[in-house]
């Protein structure tokens, strides 16, 4: 089984935060959310859990996908240097830097 994207994960406490409030128990709940989303009831526990904590649903992130980019050797080493003492990822890195870059540019 693969690991859910931060876009999956927001749709699954989404659903979490609707669900919640319908049924009399958390076992209920988790049984029905683990049924809709597709996710074990052990998931389905800890999504009601958080969503216990929210005032309503969250805006869901845009989707992401992978794509190959040829860099340098050592800029890419100075890149993951920088996100481990940062405590970035790499994709937030990159993502900043591409959005700083295509703001500054002419338009036209």
């Amino acid at each position: 089984m693969s690991k859910a994207s931060q876009h999956q994960k927001t749709q699954h406490l989404n659903a979490a935060v609707q669900i919640r409030g319908k049924y009399p128990t958390l076992s209920q709940a988790a049984s029905a959310l683990a049924e809709q989303e597709g996710i074990s009831r052990r998931q389905a526990y800890r999504y009601l859990r958080e969503a216990g904590s929210l005032a309503g649903p969250l805006p869901l992130p845009a989707p992401k996908i992978t794509f190959t980019v040829k860099l340098p050797t050592d800029l890419i080493s100075i890149l993951r240097q920088y996100a481990k003492t940062s405590g970035r990822s790499l994709s937030e890195l990159v993502t900043q830097a591409i959005r700083a870059f295509l703001e500054r540019r002419p338009h036209g």
